[in-house]
């Protein structure tokens, strides 16, 4: 009876990491995920920043040529 008591223990042990292994992955491919979206959101930024300080300097240096 008792090894078989044990078993269950056992079972529902084995159960439970799975879960919370599978969780864990599933989070931290989360994290991932969003933390790559986020740098290529900021490169997108920080591209368009670059454009529009070149353009104003074109624009800059056109108005102030004679």
């Amino acid at each position: 009876m008792s090894c078989k008591r044990n078993g269950k223990i056992l079972a529902e042990a084995l159960v439970a990491a799975l879960i919370l292994t599978s969780t864990t992955t599933l989070i931290m491919m989360t994290v991932s995920y969003y933390q790559k979206q986020r740098q290529q959101e900021e490169a997108r930024i920080v591209a368009v920043k670059q454009a529009y300080k070149q353009e104003l300097r074109t624009w800059l240096k056109e108005k102030h040529s004679p």
